[in-house]
């Protein structure tokens, strides 16, 4: 891997849950430059940001936290992987509803354009 371009990274390892969507905003702020255009992007090397991740596939999503992961199928209405089955419930279900959520504001997204 190559340096980051900031000298207060260099050296740093940065465990943040993120996906390919986030390169934008993570690297564009490592250039001091704007990056607010990419609006589902976020600064991995934020210590602020959200630690998430998100996917999804033509029929399902997964949702990913520092404490649990959830696919869920759409077509069959139910969820396909949970990470880890000692969780409390209550998270898993948290972990499904905040999937659910931005899958939600994604699609409305994608519906207005």
């Amino acid at each position: 891997m190559g340096d980051v371009i900031k000298p207060e990274y260099r050296g740093k390892q940065i465990s943040k849950l993120g996906n390919q969507t986030d390169i934008a905003a993570t690297l564009l702020a490592q250039l001091n430059l704007p990056h607010q255009q990419f609006e589902w992007s976020k600064d991995l090397l934020n210590p602020y940001s959200n630690d998430f991740a998100f996917f999804d596939w033509d029929n399902g999503f997964g949702y990913m936290t520092p404490q649990q992961a959830v696919s869920y199928d759409n077509s069959g209405q139910r969820m396909i992987y949970v990470r880890n089955k000692q969780t409390p419930e209550s998270i898993t279900n948290k972990t499904l509803l905040y999937g659910k959520a931005f899958m939600q504001q994604i699609y409305t997204e994608y519906l207005a354009y």
